[in-house]
């Protein structure tokens, strides 16, 4: 399984798309020089031969709701 980091969301718009398909986000929390840092990622399962290019469509095509 792949997972795809994406930037441009706040915690808000990670809420609403953990609504709609929870079992496709996650998050990672990390505290850096007392500040936190989370990133968000999508997951793309069943396409572990896929070549990045290819996942990187994937996980575009499930971004748009």
């Amino acid at each position: 399984m792949w997972k795809v980091r994406f930037l441009g969301i706040d915690k808000n718009g990670y809420t609403f798309l953990k609504e709609i398909k929870d079992d496709l986000f996650s998050s990672e929390s990390h505290d850096i020089n007392d500040s936190n840092f989370i990133e968000y990622f999508i997951h793309v399962a069943d396409h572990d031969e896929e070549e990045a290019t290819k996942i990187l469509e994937i996980a575009e095509k499930e971004l748009r709701i």
